[in-house]
């Protein structure tokens, strides 16, 4: 049996390539001059134009949704002294037995190091988009309780590739609500 393959032009993600099974099409965007990846998981037998365009609407709502992250990550900071992940994750990069003050020093190169001043140096640096999630992955989304079908988009923010192997992955659904964030690596 010969595999399905299908090429989908795109006007956000270009020229998507599928083929049969579940394909990772890899795709980049432009937000705030910097280039991000974005991969596309989809499937030729399953994934309709439509669904592109759903997630592809979402991504054109990034630079809107970059801010809204950060302030939802500022709201959630704000929560201390309750624990919370943001919390976490930025308290561990200015600990300075965890990270030395040069290393921080090359994202924050002035003012003082505290996770507050951290929150502007937060950057999306690469993202998941789910047009058609199949089984696995909407097995994966509840386990993590997330309804069947909601997540739409996995963004990946941190304080940059060479300088952490931690991220705080935002998950959302397909109205660019934030449905989660966790600390990854």
């Amino acid at each position: 049996m010969q595999p399905i393959t299908k090429t989908i032009p795109h006007p956000v993600f270009g020229q998507i390539n599928l083929i049969d099974g579940r394909t990772i099409a890899e795709c980049w965007l432009s937000l705030d001059g910097r280039e991000v990846e974005i991969l596309i998981w989809a499937d030729a037998r399953t994934t309709t134009p439509a669904q592109i365009d759903r997630v592809g609407l979402l991504m054109q709502r990034l630079p809107a949704l970059n801010a809204e992250i950060i302030a939802e990550f500022q709201r959630r900071f704000a929560t201390r002294p309750q624990r919370n992940v943001v919390s976490d994750y930025l308290d561990h990069h200015c600990d300075l037995n965890v990270v030395t003050e040069a290393n921080l020093r090359t994202v924050l190169p002035q003012g003082p190091l505290t996770a507050e001043n951290l929150f502007g140096k937060l950057q999306l640096l690469r993202g998941s988009v789910y047009p058609d999630p199949d089984e696995e992955l909407l097995s994966c989304f509840r386990d993590e309780g997330h309804p069947e079908n909601e997540v739409a988009a996995n963004l990946d923010f941190g304080l940059g590739l060479d300088f952490t192997q931690y991220v705080l992955a935002v998950k959302l659904n397909f109205s660019g609500q934030v449905l989660s964030i966790e600390i990854e690596s």
